[in-house]
């Protein structure tokens, strides 16, 4: 499968990100991760997604039956550790434990610009 052309522009010291975590049921109780995965020069995907860019946090919604809403994590600082440059290759990944056990995963191509835009992820089980 070839590359994505299809990525976001994401600012390279970081953006924001939004999501509507209630679209299905059982959902009332979650822990959310949110890490990157950084594609090397000729790979067609990154080999993982190992660079955690916020802590993992929990999130309690009104009930177990599907409720509108979502929430925005106005600015995610990139790792300090990692030299990322503009025009980099990077994959955002979230993920929704729910407390049931279901585990869904989001993932979003992006590109490192000088500027960007909001990333938006609505749950998908």
């Amino acid at each position: 499968m070839p590359q994505s052309t299809n990525r976001t522009k994401w600012p390279v010291h970081g953006g924001g990100l939004s999501l509507q975590p209630g679209w299905f049921p059982g959902h009332s109780l979650a822990m959310f991760y949110v890490n990157i995965g950084i594609q090397e020069p000729g790979d067609l995907a990154p080999p993982n997604m190992s660079h955690p860019v916020v802590p993992p946090f929990q999130l309690v919604g009104p009930d177990n039956n599907e409720y509108e809403g979502q929430f925005c994590l106005p600015q995610i600082g990139m790792p300090k550790n990692l030299d990322l440059q503009v025009g980099t290759n990077i994959t955002i990944q979230v993920i929704e434990l729910a407390q049931h056990g279901a585990a869904l995963y989001n993932v979003s191509p992006d590109h490192f610009h000088r500027r960007g835009a909001y990333v938006s992820y609505t749950d998908v089980s």
